[in-house]
């Protein structure tokens, strides 16, 4: 249902608009409140907002909405990845990955763009002796690709 209506402009032909719009914009919705739950001070919160962002970007493809939310959603896994717990580390590390390929179906520089903005700390997360091993493996194991492919454009 929603690729075929995001080939027909969300237009299905048989009266299903109104249902398109109605679940893109709850889409839409569950999106953006899961990225402002990633700012609560309770580390629960902001675990389980980046498992529901998670989940949302590996079920559905959506570029456009994700590169609407793209600075603030940046911002926010940049502050995860410096001050935040070793575990939302590593769960921040795949959201990231998520949101990179999302947004590279809209223009390939956005990958470099935040991939960019974002190494120096990757690279220190998996350098830091003292994180554990798990989320220094996780880490490099979802970020490596990106290292490749900026090297590969450098």
């Amino acid at each position: 249902m929603f690729f075929s209506a995001v080939e027909n402009n969300g237009n299905t032909g048989d009266g299903e608009d109104t249902t398109y719009s109605q679940s893109r914009d709850a889409l839409e919705e569950k999106l953006a409140e899961a990225i402002d739950g990633m700012t609560e001070k309770s580390a629960n919160v902001r675990s389980n907002s980046m498992a529901s962002l998670i989940s949302l970007l590996s079920s559905q493809f959506i570029p456009e909405v994700v590169m609407s939310r793209r600075e603030t959603l940046r911002d926010h896994l940049e502050k995860i990845f410096k001050r935040g717990l070793r575990s939302e580390q590593a769960q921040a590390a795949s959201l990231f990955s998520l949101t990179i390929l999302q947004l590279g179906a809209i223009d390939g520089d956005l990958i470099y763009e935040d991939f960019v903005a974002l190494k120096p700390i990757l690279q220190n997360i998996v350098a830091d002796h003292t994180a554990p091993v798990a989320t220094r493996v996780k880490v490099a194991k979802i970020t490596s690709p990106f290292f490749s492919y900026i090297k590969s454009i450098q």
